[in-house]
């Protein structure tokens, strides 16, 4: 199998519990690029959450996150990028505020919320570290340009408010479990396989050259786009159904372990 371009998810699968890449996962990542595989993140994070661990490893592409929504270089030259319907945004920010459900949104790789309420997120002090900023009611002048949404709840609901969700934006919005606390928000179509479909048209590089590793639902698409998919050990049930090969657990290195094996051929 001749893999020359490498996506991976990051939450999950390239990051520990931790949130830091191993040394065994650096090392796999460098040495396919010495190899002359190309590797990327395909990241539902937005760009300024994700360029630090690509500098940290020294990516040779540019990251595609927000779910496909953006594709930008770390030097922050945006490549592509897409936004939600202004008035669908509204609508969904509005209807998670009556529900009294967190919602947070990203505007020019900037991160908003409508009030901070540290209470409602445990992990807000690492947020704080990209600059919240509050709309304070102000929808008319802070939900344009949205390139993804996403709701958080840490009280185990997810599954129940996700329904609701999907029930009120059918056709209109994709909505994904990317966790057991999450779902991100994006335009109908907007997907990681789109975003690594603008990358491989640019580097002349066909589907079947492509070997992507994740473990949620955001990466289904890219599953089915990509020649070969490797779903992680504490992957979803429906990611492990349709991937080429299941690796090892996120905190056993399982990322290394599949390029080890299927790229190094070690």
């Amino acid at each position: 199998m001749a893999i020359k371009l490498l996506v991976t998810d990051l939450d999950g699968t390239l990051l520990n519990g931790e949130k830091k890449i191993s040394s065994r996962n650096a090392l796999a990542i460098q040495r396919a690029q010495e190899k002359g595989v190309k590797v990327t993140f395909a990241t539902g994070r937005m760009h300024k959450a994700a360029v630090r661990f690509a500098q940290e490893v020294n990516l040779d592409l540019p990251i595609i996150s927000c779910n496909g929504s953006v594709i930008k270089s770390c030097d922050g030259k945006t490549i592509f990028e897409h936004h939600i319907d202004d008035k669908i945004a509204r609508e969904a920010i509005e209807f998670c505020l009556e529900n009294n459900w967190h919602i947070q949104w990203y505007i020019d790789d900037e991160l908003y919320v409508n009030e901070i309420k540290p209470d409602l997120w445990t992990g807000y002090e690492n947020v704080f570290k990209i600059d919240v900023k509050e709309a304070k009611g102000q929808l008319d002048k802070y939900s344009r340009r949205i390139v993804q949404m996403v709701i958080l709840d840490k009280a185990g609901h997810i599954q129940s408010i996700a329904p609701k969700v999907r029930d009120r934006f059918t056709g209109r919005l994709d909505t994904p479990i990317t966790s057991d606390h999450c779902i991100d928000v994006v335009s109908i179509g907007m997907n990681k396989a789109k975003g690594i479909e603008v990358l491989a048209r640019e580097y002349g590089i066909r589907p079947s050259e492509i070997m992507v590793v994740g473990d949620s639902d955001n990466d289904l698409a890219m599953f089915g786009y990509a020649g070969f998919s490797v779903a992680m050990g504490n992957a979803f049930e429906s990611i492990k159904a349709v991937a080429d090969a299941i690796t090892d657990d996120v905190e056993a290195d399982g990322f290394a372990t599949a390029v080890e094996k299927y790229i190094l051929g070690d």
